[in-house]
């Protein structure tokens, strides 16, 4: 038995390619990126990237391991793997290991597991286009790895993320109807027709260009990538506020295997709900092609009732699939295409009225919701010599509806209540790409060109009991930009770096509106460079200090309430930035401190008009300044500790047309001051692993909009979960309670678009919810 389980190791993932001496083979510190899964599957990934074989000389346990990332040596990326598995690994030839039950034997000569095990795996990201450490990216930058966390499954989509990234907001309008704003780069709660300020991405495919974020599920997600700052040079028009890059599980050529997932949940007084996943891993050709497909569905349940009896109104149901597949065409070359496809379905809107009873609101028509998403993609990469060349190409398409009771503003609207408006808009991303990096060495840099085509259109119809009696509006809007760029740094003196970024692009944007202001066709070319500069200071291996600039831009469109030019301009985002980056030397304790200040120029914001409708405008110019400090802290191997507070003063500095302010200058969306933490135990017992965990944060004040005649106070609440994980091999239960104390603050939406003037309407934060889940590998 033990000669056939070598033999079918060794065999199965086809290693040794390559052998190099006994002494460089031990000494070489390699790039590795193996992802999260069962212990079997990442040593087989890392086995394959190291081009070494193993034996078993002892049974491998069922662990679900996290990922294992960062620049090491091969003896020890084998002890970090095997870190509290019970297992060690002996090098017994060049590039051959011997895996064992530890301790090993006396006389078996020295093993991988005398490599430090405490010192942490650097993570390794891609958002800048270059495979990076991220304890070596001069820029505010920040990584939160999802495996075993509370923001993953089904039921977890970006507003979960949101809460354990420090600088990230996302508006509560609902799934699939929310805004991401990041370092107080916002204008709007509504979503009308300008660029969103923040690039949402699915691996190398951009989703959103002027769409609301689509709010997948961090099903199967490896972890999620945020560029915080203006990113123009490597992710053009748009970036002006930063990228939230999702980076899902890849393809396991070498073995199959899956994981399923099964939830109940439950809010106390209201509605009961549950989800289910699944994901299967198919070795189609081994170590050449593999499939992954991942499917989900969650029911969440309702909290909001209804004055005219319909209670628990807001309940929302998910359902979700991806298929992946890897090829590796030849050596060094990988092919990965990605299908995805996710719909919301929300039977009502979910805000209340400030002077009814708690989470109830007046008597209104149904208002439903729902956001369906399809994205394919498919990226070639394959090395050149020293170079890494990359082409991808993706099609990402979004319809939504909303309804809404117009009831209120049907007079305004010429029409008579009870009035239902529905509004259906469609949006469409063509990404094309080509780039060339090099791998490594001393002058990192990254170079390429870019085709981007944005189409978008809107229509809304007023009918008065069903049939259609107005159409209230009629609008399509297309963007095309084509760039160059290019990014790279290099040394000056020793641990001192500059880096430079630059991005030339030819941007056209042609809208046709029809609405109550008239009929309007515009169509502008132009052309724009987005640089950046950074100086970097490295004054160990475990710091790093640096200064930065770097700018947006989005392009202008039309403005039917600006009876002067019928149009709003394009607006620009210069940033300076400086950070430090401190780790200490065993790894415990890390800390990342960052300030900024922003200047934006001839800010869009998106605004309501007199009937209800969304319009875009300039409102002027806006300063920002701000800081973030997130603290890791893990003082032994059982405890961790992460915390998280940002600071930020937004403000107009001057109005439209160079007009004084005489109301409240503040930014919307943009609380003052937030902060977030977690506390996490993990018990080992005999076969069983135990992890309690405590999470908390805190929304600061901010307001709802610019408008003086929609202005209000929002936020200024603080939110407690508790989860308790219990793991025995493949097998896990999960416990889960969130919003602990039944906090109701304001979080940072609108109500109905059509009374919010003239009612007190607010959107709470969902209440007290328990949840159980039940999953299993395999």
């Amino acid at each position: 038995m033990r000669k056939w389980k070598e033999a079918l190791c060794v065999s199965s993932v086809a290693l040794a390619t390559s052998v190099a001496g006994p002494a460089a083979a031990q000494e070489r510190v390699l790039l590795i990126d193996v992802p999260a899964g069962t212990l079997e599957a990442m040593l087989a990934a890392l086995a394959t990237q190291t081009k070494t074989s193993f034996a078993l000389d002892a049974p491998l346990p069922r662990h679900r391991v996290i990922a294992l990332r960062g620049r090491m040596t091969i003896d020890a990326a084998y002890a970090r793997l095997l870190a509290g598995t019970g297992l060690s690994a002996r090098r017994v030839g060049p590039a051959t290991f011997r895996i064992l039950a530890a301790p090993a034997s006396p006389n078996a000569g020295p093993t991988a597991a005398s490599a430090n095990p405490t010192i942490p795996a650097d993570i390794v990201v891609t958002a800048r286009k270059m495979r990076e450490l991220l304890s070596q990216v001069p820029g505010p930058v920040t990584v939160h790895v999802l495996d075993g966390s509370a923001a993953a499954g089904s039921d977890a989509g970006t507003s979960a993320v949101a809460t354990q990234v420090q600088g990230l907001i996302a508006t509560n309008g609902g799934p699939g109807a929310s805004r991401l704003f990041l370092r107080g780069i916002a204008d709007s709660p509504f979503i009308g027709f300008g660029q969103s300020p923040v690039s949402v991405y699915l691996n190398e495919a951009r989703i959103t260009y002027d769409a609301p974020d689509p709010d997948f599920r961090m099903v199967d997600v490896d972890r999620v990538e945020v560029l915080k700052g203006p990113q123009g040079p490597l992710y053009g028009t748009g970036a002006l506020g930063g990228v939230y890059r999702v980076i899902t599980m890849a393809p396991d050529l070498v073995r199959f295997a899956g994981r399923s997932r099964q939830r109940l949940a439950a809010l106390l007084g209201h509605g009961v709900g549950g989800s289910v996943e699944a994901v299967v891993n198919l070795p189609v050709r081994q170590n050449q092609t593999a499939l992954r497909l991942v499917g989900y569905a969650d029911v969440a349940p309702g909290w909001i009732d209804n004055a005219g009896g319909r209670s628990d109104v807001n309940q929302t149901v998910v359902r979700g699939a991806r298929a992946s597949l890897r090829v590796l065409p030849r050596e060094g070359w990988t092919f990965d295409f990605v299908g995805a496809g996710q719909s919301i379905r929300a039977r009502d809107s979910q805000y209340v009225d400030r002077d009814r009873e708690e989470l109830t609101r007046g008597d209104r028509l149904r208002e439903p919701r729902s956001n369906d998403v399809v994205l394919t993609s498919g990226v070639l990469q394959g090395e050149l010599g020293s170079r890494v060349l990359t082409v991808s190409t993706s099609l990402a398409t979004q319809w939504t509806l909303k309804v809404d009771d117009a009831s209120s503003a049907a007079a305004v609207l010429g029409l008579v209540a009870p009035l239902r408006y529905a509004e259906t808009r469609t949006y469409q991303v063509f990404d094309q790409e080509i780039r060339l990096a090099n791998k490594s060495g001393r002058t990192p840099w990254a170079l390429g060109v870019s085709y981007l085509s944005s189409r978008s259109s809107a229509r809304g119809r007023a009918s008065e009991a069903g049939p259609v009696v107005a159409e209230l509006l009629d609008a399509s809007r297309s963007v095309t930009e084509t760039a160059m760029f290019a990014e790279g740094s290099r040394p000056l003196i020793d641990g001192l770096r500059l880096g430079l970024g630059l991005r030339v692009f030819r941007s056209t944007v042609k809208e046709d509106r029809d609405d109550d202001g008239g009929t309007e066709v515009r169509a502008k070319t132009s052309w724009g460079v987005s640089p950046s500069a950074t100086l970097s200071w490295s004054p160990s291996s475990v710091s790093l200090a640096y200064l930065r600039v770097a700018s947006a831009f989005r392009p202008g469109g039309l403005d039917p309430s600006n009876m002067e030019t019928r149009r709003y301009d394009a607006d620009q985002l210069v940033a300076f930035e400086a950070g430090f980056r401190q780790n200490s030397i065993n790894g415990r304790l890390q800390f990342e401190l960052g300030a900024f200040s922003s200047l934006w120029s001839d800010v869009q914001s998106d605004y309501l008009l007199d009937t209800g409708l969304v319009a875009t405008r300039n409102a002027g110019d806006a300063r920002i300044l701000g800081g973030e400090l997130t603290v890791r802290w893990r003082p032994t191997a059982a405890w961790s500790f992460v915390a998280g507070a940002s600071g930020q003063r937004a403000r107009l500095i001057r109005g439209i047309d160079g007009a004084d302010l005489e109301r409240d200058p503040r930014l919307p969306v943009v609380p003052g001051v937030s902060g977030h933490f977690e506390v996490r135990h993990s018990i080992n017992a005999s076969s069983w692993q135990v992890s309690p965990t405590v999470t908390g944060r805190y929304v600061g004040r901010s307001r709802l909009s610019l408008d003086p005649g929609l202005d209000r106070r929002m936020g200024g609440f603080a939110e407690f979960a508790a989860g308790l994980e219990v793991r025995r091999g493949p097998f896990a239960v999960e416990l889960s309670a969130t919003n602990i104390f039944n906090a109701r603050g304001d979080t940072l939406a609108f109500g109905n678009p059509f009374s919010v003037r003239t009612e007190r309407q607010y959107t709470p934060a969902r209440p007290r919810a328990f949840a159980i889940s039940l999953s299993r590998d395999f």
